[in-house]
């Protein structure tokens, strides 16, 4: 889980914070380069940040995805006027490591659930 929660870290970072979106996409899963070239991934990052990026993000929340090499990580990042909320689909196991294969961004706050818990920082 705090491996998974480290590869998100980073991921968003790299793509939210920093927006170097050229190792974002280095850090994805590969049947994620595979489906998204490179510039249909800075497209999405555009419209999910339509008034802009935050200044800073962290992880919040892990979901475990039962039956499924891999699990949910929640994030919140913030900037002067606005909070982000996100989920990231991590790909992986502890073993081979995780890579982001998908990313969201929501209104708000995304739904509890009975698997969701919170990450220790």
């Amino acid at each position: 889980t705090a491996l998974a929660a480290q590869d998100a870290q980073k991921f968003a970072v790299t793509a939210f914070v920093e927006r170097d979106f050229k190792q974002a996409y280095a850090l994805l899963a590969n049947r994620t380069q595979r489906a998204y070239s490179l510039e249909k991934i800075q497209a999405e990052m555009a419209k999910i940040h339509p008034s802009g990026y935050p200044a800073t993000v962290k992880t919040t929340e892990y979901e475990p995805m039962p039956g499924q090499a891999g699990m949910n990580i929640f994030l919140i990042g913030e900037n002067d006027t606005e909070e982000f909320y996100y989920r990231l689909v991590m790909e992986g196991t502890q073993g081979s490591g995780y890579r982001v294969s998908g990313f969201w961004r929501g209104n708000g706050p995304y739904p509890g659930s009975k698997l969701r818990q919170t990450l220790q920082n």
